[in-house]
């Protein structure tokens, strides 16, 4: 029996099992919402602010080479 309880196999099963129920338990709470939600609406703006700061770096670019196609016009 004491060879039971210093099994490796047994003492990871256990955690496991306690850390899938106490993630559950997080899942499901109004606090794991909130954090969820600030999450995502952190990342959006994120997401936001990038697409803006590469519209803009292609609008440049783009007005360079407009730029540079003139001058090897004249």
């Amino acid at each position: 029996m004491k060879d039971f309880f210093k099994s490796k196999e047994l003492w990871t099963f256990v955690g496991g099992a306690v850390t899938a129920v106490v993630t559950s338990k997080f899942a499901k709470s109004n606090k794991a919402r909130e954090l969820a939600v600030k999450g995502l609406a952190s990342g959006m703006q994120v997401k936001d602010n990038v697409e803006a700061t590469v519209t803009s770096i292609k609008e440049d670019a783009q007005d360079v080479y407009a730029e540079a196609v003139e001058k090897s016009k004249a």
